[in-house]
């Protein structure tokens, strides 16, 4: 349809508001995977090392019974195959057993036996701890930050003198169980990140349908309700934009509402001034009109050179009472008030080719029931604005006035062959033009107005699809006004 007002109604916003919001979500999301990553990492590490020297003392205490006895009672071969055993215990590098003189005499790696310990991988130990350890007869776990290693230290009898005490090493590899600490770390906080990519696609989700959809949808319906083309009201709900979107519906009906009351107000006052005109301003000037003829007689009998300038101003106040009635026609329209737009749409027709010397013509072709009078006025008003605008801006050499109505739709054309139309932002156009835009809603209609065929003039359509309101006489008496009508 010729008026139909397109919709960009700010979806690419909304929709930036939606992703703002999902990625804002995300990025937080996000800062708190990677908080907890980290909390979680500090702790995973904190019991790995716990675990490791619990089971260190665990370990170095059994085993170091286990040795004691093997030596005391010449076992070689059990504290052999004890020492052997050690080496399945997870993330235990390297066991050590010395004597009392500190040569290895047992140990996970074969190529250690038989030398000192200061010769092996944990001659790093330092002589005072083992010293301490053999004098006291008391275990100790030491933590080696720089080889990432926990070493285990712990006294035994190699005889039955208790001079002769030997020490068993265990070094556990705290490098290898932080490696897997810090991987069950990462795997956790990967799986949160893929829980939270879940939860923000339906974030978006919720929110393209719980608010993107809503407000793009009042959104719609001020977009259209602004151009004047049918709205259809959001559905009510009751929620926070439920209530928004009915307060927008109520406040479009009250500003319909006021704009009837101002169109009535101001057809009123047309009406008045223009029956001023006709009752007093036209009496009087046809009153001049007759004195002037009263005062040409008299000269010509007196001979006097002034009686062609009163013939003159006689024909002057002729031509001036002419166009007074038509300029009171137009601003009273008595016809339209009596049913007869068809005479109203043509005396205004002759009034605008006088007024500005163009030509105006009219069409008007009606339907089998005889619309309201509120329409008639509407109708009327609508072309002689359209067609006072053309006349005045556009330089025309013709105005065509076109009214054609059924049962079920009225048009409305006014056509021009004057300089194209400049295009102009709703809201922005001239106040003629807006009041135009006003009577079209007060029908519920659409309206458009675009440059003419190659771009030669311009051409101004209103349609409205007629229901039974437009043949009542009063539509202010009806229940709401028409755009509640149309719109529900």
């Amino acid at each position: 349809m010729g008026g139909c007002i397109s919709y960009r109604g700010g979806g690419a916003v909304i929709r930036s508001l939606k992703s703002k919001l999902t990625i804002l979500a995300l990025l937080l999301g996000l800062l708190l995977i990677s908080l907890d990553g980290w909390r979680t990492l500090y702790l995973l590490e904190q019991r790995t090392m716990d675990r490791l020297m619990r089971e260190a003392d665990i370990e170095g205490v059994r085993m170091a019974g286990s040795l004691q006895y093997f030596f005391r009672n010449a076992m070689k071969m059990a504290a052999e195959m004890e020492t052997s055993h050690a080496a399945l215990v997870q993330d235990l590098n390297l066991v050590l057993v010395c004597d009392e003189r500190g040569i290895v005499r047992h140990s996970t790696q074969i190529q250690w036996q038989g030398r000192k310990l200061n010769d092996t991988p944990l001659g790093n130990v330092s002589a005072e701890v083992v010293r301490q350890v053999q004098e006291h007869m008391e275990g100790t776990i030491i933590r080696d930050q720089a080889a990432g290693n926990v070493i285990g230290a712990f006294p035994f009898f190699t005889t039955y003198d208790d001079r002769d005490r030997g020490v068993l090493l265990l070094d556990f590899d705290a490098s290898a169980a932080l490696e897997r600490a810090r991987g069950d770390a990462l795997r956790e906080s990967m799986l949160r990140a893929c829980l939270l990519g879940a939860a923000c696609v339906l974030l978006w989700l919720v929110l393209d349908w719980l608010v993107t959809e809503r407000v793009e949808e009042l959104l719609r319906f001020t977009t259209v309700a602004r151009s004047g083309v049918e709205a259809v009201a959001p559905r009510p709900r009751q929620d926070e934009l439920g209530i928004i979107a009915q307060s927008f519906v109520e406040a479009v009906h009250d500003i319909r509402s006021a704009e009837l009351r101002q169109m009535e107000v101001a057809e009123q006052e047309r009406r008045r001034i223009g029956a001023d005109m006709h009752d007093d301003v036209c009496q009087r000037m046809v009153a001049a009109q007759l004195k002037s003829g009263v005062l040409e007689s008299v000269l010509q009998r007196e001979g006097h050179a002034q009686a062609s300038l009163a013939n003159t101003v006689a024909s002057d106040l002729m031509m001036a009472v002419k166009v007074t009635r038509g300029f009171a026609r137009g601003l009273a329209p008595m016809l339209v008030q009596k049913g007869r737009l068809a005479e109203a749409l043509s005396h205004m027709a002759e009034t605008l080719s006088a007024s500005f010397s163009v030509r105006c013509d009219q069409e008007y072709q009606a339907g089998s029931r005889s619309l309201g009078v509120w329409v008639d006025t509407h109708i009327f008003r609508i072309c002689q604005e359209l067609a006072v605008n053309a006349a005045k801006h556009a330089k025309p050499s013709l105005i065509r006035i076109r009214v054609t109505y059924d049962e079920r739709q009225l048009r409305l054309e006014v056509l021009n062959d004057g300089l194209p139309k400049m295009e102009t932002p709703i809201g922005k156009a001239g106040v003629g033009l807006e009041f135009v835009r006003q009577r079209v809603r007060a029908l519920g209609g659409r309206f458009d107005i675009h440059s003419g065929a190659n771009g030669v003039g311009s051409e101004a359509c209103c349609e409205v699809r007629l229901l039974p309101i437009h043949y009542e006489d009063e539509p202010m008496q009806t229940e709401g006004n028409l755009f509640s009508t149309v719109a529900s």
